[in-house]
């Protein structure tokens, strides 16, 4: 834990807890999450997002698998995407200097971590494959993916269907 002087001198004589026992949590961490659409049509999906995962396993690399998005179309129907690392999704803590595959959204300093490093988020289009469909969600699943990952889904839009009709 980091103190300045300041916080210091205010916390002199008082009992802190310098970790995170994580054992006392009661809280699962939810293995998905579902986002209602309001039943659109879109013939592109942009997600803007990112992960973070421990860089000293040495297996963890380009294609490694990070999580899902289903969409969840009205009439039942579904589509899943697999995000793998380094194409879909990329480190928050790495510059996007390949964007082949990734677009770069937003770059910014992150001083509070203590040690000034970049984080970034970056824009993945998917290409709907059937955008006559009405969209009614789309869920972020991480069950059965990496546990070495946590990927962050920060907002998400899309391009309108030109040939919807009702």
């Amino acid at each position: 834990v980091r103190l300045n002087a300041r916080v210091g001198t205010s916390l002199e004589g008082q009992k802190v807890q310098a970790d995170t026992p994580i054992d006392q949590f009661d809280e699962i961490t939810p293995t998905s999450v579902s986002i209602d659409m309001a039943r659109v049509h879109a013939s592109k999906i942009y997600f803007a997002h990112a992960t973070t995962y421990n860089y000293r396993i040495k297996t963890l690399g380009k294609d490694t698998n990070v999580c899902q998005y289903r969409i969840n179309y009205a009439d039942g129907t579904d589509a899943v995407m697999n995000i793998t690392l380094k194409r879909e999704i990329q480190d928050a803590r790495k510059r996007y200097e390949d964007g082949r595959y990734l677009l770069m959204g937003t770059q910014f300093l992150n001083p509070k971590n203590g040690d000034g490093e970049m984080m970034a988020i970056g824009i993945y289009t998917w290409e709907n494959p059937s955008p006559e469909k009405k969209i009614r969600s789309i869920e972020l699943i991480i069950s059965g993916q990496n546990p070495h990952m946590d990927p962050m889904l920060f907002a998400l839009s899309y391009s309108e269907f030109a040939g919807a009709f009702e």
